[in-house]
């Protein structure tokens, strides 16, 4: 019946700090899509390269992405936007919709290869040329952006590439120093975490050789 202290548990601070495991994943997020957009290609608004099934690696057929951008705008428009920020502007397939109905829309993305091909885009047409700002930067690193600036902030379909929530809601927090008193900050396609198992379920059933062997499924999720 007696008890004895025989160990102590201590975490291992030689290892890298959060910040540092961040800074890691950010890169990481970032070499791929240097490398998935290094060739120039398509018209404005129309560039859907990496957008893949999660359930067959296939890309998503473009009827279905079409139909996906033409929703997002709709319900951006809602907000009648005119001084737009859009946090990981990528390709530019909401920048090709809005741009031209707004007064000013800045861009901010963390690949200087997306922003460079998107940059030649702009520039070859002088009415978005005059409108559009872009900049290379992470979702976190608003350096000079002006604050109380924007009446609308979009942040679409890129949270799922954050290292962790915290990520997420520092960047958010940053985006309503930016906002203009009464402005909207848009969040699209932000993914529910209690569905993750639920998700990563279809996945490995579609993906599995033997959909049968629920052994081999359980161990794969």
């Amino acid at each position: 019946g007696s008890t004895r202290l025989i160990a102590y548990v201590v975490p291992d601070t030689g290892g890298a700090t959060g910040d540092e495991e961040e800074r890691d994943q950010i890169g990481e997020w970032r070499d791929l899509y240097d490398s998935l957009y290094s060739a120039p290609g398509s018209t404005l608004g129309e560039d859907f390269s990496g957008w893949n099934s999660s359930y067959d690696g296939e890309p998503i057929p473009l009827p279905e992405m079409r139909e996906w951008r033409a929703a997002t705008l709709e319900r951006i428009r809602a907000l009648q936007p005119g001084r737009v920020l859009e946090i990981g502007v990528g390709t530019g397939l909401l920048l090709s919709g809005l741009a031209p109905e707004c007064e000013e829309y800045w861009g901010t993305d963390f690949s200087p290869v997306v922003v460079e091909e998107l940059r030649r885009h702009v520039d070859a047409d002088p009415e978005l040329a005059r409108r559009v700002r872009l900049r290379v930067q992470a979702a976190h690193e608003h350096g000079d952006l002006p604050q109380g600036h924007f009446d609308t902030i979009v942040l679409n379909s890129v949270a799922q590439y954050f290292p962790n929530g915290g990520y997420l809601t520092q960047v958010v927090e940053q985006a309503f120093r930016l906002l203009a008193p009464g402005g909207a900050l848009f969040l699209g396609d932000l993914r529910n975490p209690r569905l993750l198992r639920t998700f990563a379920s279809g996945v490995q059933t579609a993906r599995a050789e033997d959909p049968s062997d629920m052994a081999a499924i359980r161990r794969a999720v």
